[in-house]
């Protein structure tokens, strides 16, 4: 696999100010090291904090204890990786085949899980669900897109700023609620437009006119307050009143073709979502707080199972966005958007000695990580290995 480091998880290309094109957003949950409220909408800003492009002060969300639960742009693409993060309680599941080797089983070891953001090893059409290989991996897991460390190419800005392999003692670190891409109104293209839910507690859930955490509302411009309306109900999405959404990704349509009418219609338009832990859908759909579920005019279905994108059953997402499937390849895909460079065994931004000893280190305790032979590894670990890395590390970074 090639290491372009060029970006991750809903990143594509975007503006700070002006008119916007397509760039990775998100809200946090209130309360964390970085003081940003849980009603803010970031843009991310890389090895700098992250900036706030809506949210609070606007789509309806005046009260410091407004928390947005999920959000979504109007998703075009069919076929996609799935981009997550996940609840602060996730573990995640291990992998001898990773590619690259970092994922959220690895990164809740460190304690650094809510912050990050991750990438399914597996494609899925929006209409038929998984594409097996060679499209997809065939791996069922998950790799580490996008850290909050600036030393990682992909860094947020958020707290604490500590790289992906270091381990993470401390109380309180920003965790990650809700993920999306910031696109333009296609009918006003100088601002932007959210689908969004908030939580059961947030004061200003009545005044948006919801009655629950699972009423899915539209912004057409999320820095000007009062033009926020419901898109979706609880009950239009056939969930039950105390259900509360955690993840969303829609998909709104016109009947023939163009951009959608943002106005809910089940026959036409399809919302993916996942339920908070405790929903009582959850038991009635015998579903999981890591489950994608998607609204289809029957019910609900199960669209992509925690365990076939590395969660386990008790996992719980937190946000949930659709990366575009590049040269119909989940390997080719994870190439573009994960660095570092297998060579960056430390993940510092620099290729030298360190990264060499860093390695001979995992290699000495054994770990997964250091399996590279043949490439994707064995699951044996022996001499095979450690000359497949010299390899590597002898020829740079391309």
């Amino acid at each position: 696999m090639r290491a372009w480091c060029v970006g991750a998880c809903v990143a594509l290309s975007g503006a700070a100010g002006g008119a916007f094109a397509q760039s990775a957003g998100f809200s946090v949950k209130g309360g964390g090291p970085s003081g940003l409220p849980g009603a803010g909408v970031y843009e991310e800003g890389g090895v700098n904090p992250a900036m706030q492009v809506g949210g609070e002060g606007g789509m309806g969300l005046p009260d410091p204890g407004d928390e947005i639960d999920a959000m979504s742009a109007d998703q075009e693409e069919e076929d996609f990786l799935l981009c997550t993060s996940t609840a602060d309680t996730a573990t995640g599941v291990p992998s001898l085949l990773r590619i690259p080797s970092i994922n959220l089983f690895d990164q809740a070891q460190l304690h650094q899980q809510a912050g990050d953001t991750f990438i399914s090893t597996e494609a899925w059409n929006a209409t038929s669900g998984i594409i097996g290989p060679p499209v997809s991996l065939g791996l069922f897991n998950n790799v580490l897109g996008r850290n909050q460390a600036a030393p990682y190419v992909n860094a947020s800005g958020l707290q604490p700023i500590i790289s992906p392999n270091v381990p993470y003692t401390g109380q309180e670190l920003d965790d990650i609620d809700a993920l999306t891409m910031l696109m333009p109104n296609p009918f006003k293209p100088e601002v932007i437009e959210l689908f969004f839910s908030v939580s059961q507690q947030s004061p200003s859930l009545t005044s948006l006119g919801g009655t629950s955490g699972g009423d899915v509302f539209y912004d057409p411009d999320i820095n000007s307050r009062g033009d926020e309306r419901i898109y979706a109900t609880v009950l239009q999405l056939g969930l039950q009143p105390g259900d509360e959404l955690d993840a969303l990704v829609v998909f709104d349509r016109a009947a023939v073709g163009g951009p959608g009418d943002r106005v809910y219609n089940p026959g036409v338009d399809r919302v993916f979502f996942s339920l908070r832990e405790n929903s009582p859908s959850l038991d009635i759909l015998n579903a999981t707080p890591g489950d994608v579920l998607l609204r289809v005019p029957g019910g609900i279905i199960i669209f992509a199972r925690h365990n076939r994108f590395g969660l386990n059953s008790r996992d719980e997402l937190d946000g949930l966005a659709f990366d575009r499937l590049i040269g119909n390849s989940a390997e080719i895909t994870i190439d573009r958007l994960v660095p570092p460079c297998t060579q960056d065994w430390n993940f510092d931004g620099v290729i030298n000695s360190s990264d060499f000893l860093a390695y001979l280190n995992d290699y000495a305790m054994g770990k997964a990580r250091a399996d590279l032979a043949p490439p994707g590894g064995n699951g044996i670990l022996n001499s095979s290995d450690f000359l497949a890395f010299l390899n590597i590390y002898l020829q740079g970074c391309e």
